[in-house]
């Protein structure tokens, strides 16, 4: 998080401050309204950052840098959690602190005829650049974010828009029905300091005084909720209500955003950060990355959705993988299968691994059998098809490729949200095989293509090879190396395996290093591990 734009937010807040300070005189302690404005700022920042389920770093460093509190997401956690629960949370609801400085505002402005609550409108543009900040944390705006966000403001705005025309009133009472104990919080604030466990908030000074918020205030509880359903017996303009006018009521329209918090027990996050870190610590793959990373985000986001009750396409989650032998289609496939196990669209999230042979038989009516078996197995996870287009190239009479696409084509439809299958193989043949049957090509709308690594990604995957097995290249053999697999690359045909010739190539270096060790009567521990440049021949 940029440092700079919390401190500048910082300014602004201290330039609100001063109007909340203004409007204390008299009627509350010093700094009272200020920590109820805090306070409402803090809660609306905490319920944006965490509609995603997950409240990152730059939001943290926002949301304790913006109030100078603990950075520690366990102590918002215990003072904001219960509110994300709530159908009707506090996005829904007019800020107590901007209520109660309506009306205090729209006091002094009894007898005029037009009036302009500038006070109440600087609170309003602190609080709406505020939960843009946050917003902004993450760097895709999230639409579900923005927009309760932008209802809040426009419940906010409305009530301004009104209170500048009408006359509101409100009553004074204890404030025994306050939802958050700011004074609990502000002790808990000290307490940070010395690592307590209803820690908070620290503002470096433990032996500082905090005023009671309780003595004397008037009941901002009461500006919460400002319209109510049906018809109610009018309001005298007399201190005691607690609401706003009835006038004022019936004009107000109040937006209605529910983002639904339901912790979903399905979801592991821990596993796809794990699996996509995997993924990205692969050698090249760059855009098959760049696909698997969009395809996460689309995923999460319709899951969240579809908490909290807002509409979401429907997208089919099975894929055409397309490209040479070699390029890491199998890895990945296994891969994306616990991908989906951790967003909780499998079960099981295991892979299973067919190709033709697994699925076609010799006579009418084993075919279909062969293909309930196999999906049978991969229920609850991917079923991965390899060379799918095998399936539909021969066209020859006695030959059930086709039975196997139209069979698995009607359980894709029967179990659709019980498995996903992954069908691969060349870019152009895929296409034929697509083709093959009208329904197919609806099924498989995302397409992941595998480009060929270069000679230096190759070299890097053989190197990679011989560490995990125990093996290291003399630098005096590095050049030979490159050298050798820069030939195969370029003397490559269709047929090119990629990183499976790249494994061929290092079992018969290491078949040569065995029959240079053996010919040798003086090989020490550090020969058997050391690949030389005569090991490298071609």
């Amino acid at each position: 998080m940029d440092y700079n734009i919390i401190n500048e937010f910082v300014q602004t807040l201290e330039q609100t401050k001063e109007i909340c300070r203004r409007y204390e005189a008299g009627r509350l302690e010093n700094n009272q309204l200020c920590n109820y404005y805090e306070d409402d700022l803090l809660r609306m920042g905490y319920l944006l950052s965490s509609m995603d389920g997950v409240i990152n770093i730059n939001e943290l460093d926002l949301l304790t840098g913006a109030f100078n509190i603990v950075r520690d997401e366990k102590l918002l956690k215990k003072f904001y959690w219960e509110d994300i629960l709530k159908k009707n949370n506090f996005l829904n609801k007019i800020p107590k602190s901007i209520m109660y400085v309506i009306c205090e505002e729209r006091k002094s402005y009894k007898d005029a005829f037009s009036i302009y609550l500038k006070d109440s409108r600087a609170l309003y543009k602190t609080l709406k650049k505020f939960g843009y900040l946050v917003i902004s944390c993450n760097t895709l705006k999230m639409p579900y974010e923005v927009a309760a966000l932008e209802n809040m403001c426009k419940n906010i705005l409305n009530v301004i828009l009104n209170a500048e025309d009408m006359d509101i009133y409100y009553e004074e009472k204890d404030i025994s029905g306050q939802d958050i104990n700011i004074n609990e919080m502000k002790k808990s604030m000290i307490n940070g300091v010395n690592n307590q466990p209803d820690n908070f908030y620290s503002v470096g000074n433990n032996n500082a005084e905090f005023y009671n918020p309780y003595k004397n205030t008037p009941d901002f509880s009461g500006y919460y909720d400002v319209v109510k359903t049906g018809k109610s017996e009018k309001t005298e303009k007399t201190q005691g209500s607690g609401y706003v006018n009835d006038n004022i009521a019936a004009n107000i329209k109040i937006n209605t955003f529910t983002p639904d918090h339901v912790p979903d027990n399905s979801y592991d996050e821990d596993l796809v950060k794990e699996v996509l870190e995997g993924i990205d610590g692969m050698t090249g793959l760059d855009c098959v990355k760049k696909e698997i990373h969009g395809l996460v985000n689309l995923l999460q986001v319709q899951r969240l959705r579809e908490q909290r009750g807002l509409k979401h396409t429907q997208t089919s989650n099975h894929l055409v993988f397309t490209g040479n032998p070699g390029t890491g289609k199998t890895t990945i496939a296994r891969k994306i299968a616990k991908i989906y196990k951790g967003l909780g669209i499998l079960e099981k999230g295991h892979l299973i691994e067919t190709d033709r042979s697994g699925l076609v038989a010799g006579y009418m009516g084993q075919t279909a059998e062969k293909v309930n078996e196999v999906v049978s197995k991969a229920m609850g996870g991917v079923l991965f098809i390899d060379e799918a287009y095998t399936l539909s190239n021969n066209k020859q009479e006695g030959d059930f490729g086709q039975e196997a696409i139209d069979t698995l084509l009607k359980i894709m439809e029967d179990k659709r949200d019980e498995f996903i299958v992954i069908v691969a193989g060349y870019p152009d043949l895929m296409e034929d095989f697509l083709d093959s049957n009208p329904g197919l090509r609806s099924r498989f709308n995302k397409y992941i293509h595998f480009e060929d690594y270069s000679a230096s990604q190759l070299n890097e995957i053989f190197h990679s090879i011989c560490k995990s097995q125990d093996y290291k290249i003399d630098p005096e053999a590095e050049n030979e190396l490159m050298q050798n697999i820069s030939e195969m690359v370029a003397s490559a045909d269709d047929n090119f395996a990629n990183a499976r010739e790249v494994r061929n190539y290092f079992e018969k270096v290491v078949a040569n290093q065995a029959n240079r060790i053996v010919q040798s009567s003086e090989a020490g521990a550090d020969d058997l591990i050391t690949i030389t440049k005569e090991d490298l021949k071609l």
